[in-house]
């Protein structure tokens, strides 16, 4: 459950951090909702969720630069490729889960936002 709370918290940053790039924001939007499903079958009572809005992403890429861009997008690609969680492999998917998000802790201060 650690490891979903600290996703959720990244998540939200990149999200608010995702700005104008329409297809970058599509993708961070895609990799929440994959991400959303994928984790729900070890964590039917509480799954994730995430606050995210087209608007929000659109509005905030500026503060972004180019690395912060690739690293968002490198952390949507991860998230996307990782498998549905079961009961028996939640250890495992949640160390998967924490290899996506540890690269997100090299966005800049000023993606990260306020």
């Amino acid at each position: 459950m650690r490891s979903t709370k600290s996703l959720a918290l990244v998540i939200a940053l990149i999200a608010i951090a995702c700005g104008s790039d329409i297809d970058l924001c599509g993708k961070v939007n895609s990799a929440i909702n994959g991400f959303t499903t994928k984790a729900t079958p070890c964590y039917p009572t509480n799954p994730p969720t995430f606050p995210f809005t087209a608007a929000q992403c659109t509005a905030s890429l500026a503060r972004c630069t180019d690395v912060d861009k690739r690293i968002i997008g490198s952390l949507a690609d991860c998230l996307n490729a990782l498998p549905t969680c079961t009961v028996p492999t939640t250890a495992v998917w949640a160390a998967q889960v924490q290899a996506c998000v540890a690269p997100a802790n090299a966005l800049s201060a000023a993606c990260k936002g306020p």
